[in-house]
């Protein structure tokens, strides 16, 4: 052990005395990759949205991170709407995915659902987020519209 300390003190010379540094890299493809991890109700989720919504499947990108729904909803006629129209249908659009997951032991741990309404170029280089609206889950279980 003191020679292992004499050495880097050596290798060190000029640098001054630094303490030993112990870095652990992860194995390359440990980690399942996101869409390896999502649930199998996913696509019964996104139909609910669909259905409450109206839209066409390409318009609604619906994607399970960690413990929170991402959906985001692209050149919906609400872009060029209000505020409260947007969250009035996000509200909706939560309900879905609440009354979905229900009871799908997979999904129990769900804290927050967010929702955002993008403006996409035709030519798909570009896209602006136009509003956000998010949706936690209270100690009642319940998710409320969490405005900040």
């Amino acid at each position: 052990m003191r020679m292992r300390a004499f050495v880097r003190m050596t290798v060190l010379g000029a640098f001054g005395a630094l303490p030993s540094v112990h870095v652990v890299v992860p194995a390359l493809g440990a980690a399942p990759a996101e869409s390896e991890r999502q649930p199998a109700a996913l696509p019964a989720v996104k139909g609910a949205v669909l259905k409450a919504t109206g839209y066409p499947d390409p318009a609604v990108t619906l994607v399970l991170k960690g413990n929170q729904f991402w959906v985001t909803v692209e050149n919906s006629p609400l872009n060029d709407g209000t505020a409260r129209q947007r969250e009035a249908q996000a509200a909706r659009i939560a309900s879905a995915i609440v009354t979905q997951v229900k009871g799908d032991p997979a999904l129990a741990g769900i804290l927050g659902i967010h929702i955002d309404y993008a403006a996409r170029s035709r030519d798909g280089s570009h896209t602006d987020i136009l509003d956000s609206i998010d949706f936690r889950k209270g100690p009642d279980g319940n998710f409320a519209h969490h405005t900040t």
